[in-house]
């Protein structure tokens, strides 16, 4: 059973009274609450929370979660550890330091964005759980994640490869009316893939999530230049997220491709390519699948696949 205290006459708090109509229909916002009351949470509107009615809280309950917007005076009197705009949070389990109260949103961080209040609304669900079920609190279970940062400028050429040509759409009816199909299509079109095609059956990420792997730990002053192959009709080539296993290497030879793929140059500068420079599309004339199902990492994939989707 879930109860939110709302200090105001309407749910939705900072939704409602500081994001224009023009930008969030009133409506639709108020549907969206309508799923939440439908699922069985109770709404005790007008029902702002002071310091005696906190120390109540924690008593009555068996978790509370602080969504208040940023920190008022008035609340750093509840008894837990804080500075001048936020309470001090775990920032995996959001947990402050009494175990079963948590903070997010503005209460954590001022961000000011609501989607990323939505989205620690998310993940301290999963805290809550931990702790009701009586396990270690950890929160949400999150993979490794590999972030190769800003791109630099001549970079941007690589990845505007896979993207549709023209300028960022607007919506024709407005941002509340939102794009039709057709103007969601063209936008989207426009997306540079920049993120990895293979999220989920990515060996190394796999590993680097079982081994706690962190990034920074042997990081380079500078990191190598990013480039993409897609001169090919189904798969892509990523050379900066290839490990040189030899996989595809092997197969190409195995399966007898007239150029295949190969290792060029020596030591920490090898690198798996085509030879003679020639195209991808060369190489891989009848292994493309294979080798980009083959391929460990994300370094080899199909252009067209659905995994990020999951």
């Amino acid at each position: 059973a879930c109860v939110i205290f709302e200090r105001n006459g309407v749910a939705g708090g900072a939704l409602v009274h500081s994001v224009p109509a023009d930008r969030l229909e009133p409506e639709v916002l108020q549907r969206e609450i309508g799923l939440i009351r439908d699922a069985g949470v109770e709404f005790r509107m007008n029902s702002g929370v002071d310091s005696a009615m906190f120390r109540r809280m924690i008593q009555e309950y068996d978790a509370v979660v602080i969504a208040t917007g940023n920190i008022e005076p008035e609340q750093g009197d509840w008894g837990m550890e804080h500075n001048d705009k936020q309470f001090i949070v775990n920032k995996d389990t959001y947990q402050t330091n009494l175990p079963h109260v948590f903070a997010i949103g503005n209460a954590n961080r001022q961000m000011r964005l609501a989607i990323r209040s939505a989205a620690q609304g998310k993940e301290v669900a999963f805290a809550v759980d931990q702790l009701f079920r009586g396990v270690r609190v950890e929160g949400e279970p999150a993979l490794f994640n590999s972030r190769f940062g800003k791109l630099q400028e001549d970079e941007y050429a690589e990845y505007l490869k896979e993207a549709g040509e023209g300028s960022r759409a607007e919506a024709a009816g407005g941002h509340a009316a939102g794009f039709t199909a057709v103007e969601a299509a063209k936008e989207a079109s426009r997306c540079m893939h920049c993120d990895c095609r293979k999220p989920f059956s990515c060996r190394l990420r796999q590993l680097s999530t079982l081994y706690g792997a962190q990034q920074d730990r042997f990081r380079y002053t500078t990191r190598k230049k990013l480039a993409k192959h897609v001169n090919h009709d189904i798969v892509v080539y990523e050379p900066e997220k290839c490990i040189k296993c030899g996989t595809c290497v092997r197969l190409t030879a195995r399966h007898k491709e007239e150029l295949g793929l190969t290792f060029i140059g020596r030591g920490f500068d090898v690198t798996i390519g085509v030879p003679f420079n020639e195209s991808l599309g060369k190489a891989l004339a009848k292994t493309a699948a294979l080798a980009a199902a083959a391929c460990p990492t994300g370094a080899l994939s199909l252009k067209d696949t659905e995994e990020g989707g999951k």
